[in-house]
């Protein structure tokens, strides 16, 4: 489950867990949002580096 929230420590995740059902929601879909922009960023570069 932590993985899926993004928390690296037991506190952290024990303080999140203490949330509502829709603020946990909220985060998740933050974190997700983060993630894919990462990987967009991820695959310009590439794109860059390896383009014909």
């Amino acid at each position: 489950m932590m993985h899926v929230s993004g928390h690296k420590t037991q506190k952290t995740f024990m303080d999140y867990i203490k949330l509502s059902s829709e603020e946990i929601a909220d985060e998740i879909a933050r974190n997700r949002r983060h993630v894919q922009e990462r990987e967009r960023y991820v695959v310009r570069i590439l794109y860059l580096i390896f383009q014909p």
